[in-house]
């Protein structure tokens, strides 16, 4: 790859538990332009019931971050952050993964406790949103972080231990009333004090993403309408009802839902649904900028 001249590039790789993901910001601040970006579904986040990674995952893991720093050298980044999240704080081997990597010449590691990874998806709305008040809602593959926010300040938060690799959403195909109360419990558990009818509810993460993404396909909506996109509380209702009755193959068929999310879309819909039901949402906000966005905003400020 040729290098690609641009003044301080900065770097934000994101170990997700469902995807790996590099992304090189032309600069640090709203509204993060972006030179290049790349992802790689290593699903991580199916090994965390067990709380060790195959060594094949490991080796994956490793490759993949080799050839990521790479491409954001080859952007003559010098300032490359690596971030990550459940699957590698679980497991009693995920740290392998970045150990090679915390004595590299112009890399910082972190290991992202619950606290600051719901932090990081908040500040990624605080920095993109005007004036945010409500809930926000971060689904990933290991974790669901939660917090309430209003304008420039966090309230709370909570990291629940709901993700869509996670052996327990497995009930979502086979026994629905179970999930239902397994799901109600960790809402309960671990409620928001702030949250009860504040009305809005603010998520991020690919998995919502792409919800939106398709939400705004069947509406006949550019999808750069995306950030800020809202939905009431029953046009979710009635969308998860269209998209229970679609068939995988019709929805692969519009091109809109990238295809390593498409056996998800189903579940994480539903996980939305009942979230923003036990919220009392009324307003569903969709925005574009999360983790990695509000890390740098937090590392900045």
């Amino acid at each position: 790859m040729a290098k690609k001249k641009n003044k301080n590039p900065i770097t934000v790789i994101d170990l997700g538990s469902n995807t790996f993901r590099l992304v090189i910001y032309a600069q640090a601040i709203h509204p993060f332009p972006i030179l290049y970006q790349k992802r790689e579904f290593l699903k991580l986040g199916e090994s965390i019931k067990i709380g060790k990674l195959p060594s094949i995952k490991i080796k994956e893991a490793i490759k993949c971050l080799e050839e990521y720093i790479k491409i954001a050298k080859d952007y003559e980044s010098l300032d490359i952050h690596i971030i990550a999240t459940a699957a590698i704080r679980e497991t009693i081997n995920g740290k392998e993964i970045i150990e090679p990597f915390k004595k590299r010449k112009s890399v910082r590691v972190k290991v992202l406790s619950p606290k600051n990874e719901a932090k990081c998806g908040s500040l990624g709305v605080i920095s993109s949103i005007k004036n945010p008040i409500g809930l926000v809602a971060d689904l990933g593959g290991g974790s669901l972080e939660l917090s309430t926010i209003k304008n420039e300040n966090i309230l709370e938060t909570k990291s629940l231990k709901i993700g869509i690799l996670r052996s327990e959403t497995d009930m979502y195909k086979t026994t629905k009333l179970k999930f239902d109360n397994f799901l109600f419990s960790k809402f309960k558990n671990q409620s928001l004090k702030f949250s009860k009818n504040v009305g809005n509810i603010y998520v991020i993460g690919g998995m919502w993403r792409n919800l939106a993404k398709l939400h705004l396909h069947l509406n006949g909506i550019k999808k750069n309408k995306l950030h800020g996109y809202m939905i009431s509380f029953s046009e979710l209702e009635i969308f998860y009802h269209k998209l229970y009755s679609m068939e995988k193959k019709q929805i692969q068929k519009l091109n809109v839902v990238q295809p390593n999310r498409l056996d998800k879309l189903k579940l994480s819909t539903y996980i939305l649904f009942s979230l923003a039901s036990f919220y009392n949402i009324k307003n569903i906000i969709f925005v574009r900028y999360g983790i990695r966005e509000g890390y740098l905003y937090d590392m900045l400020n």
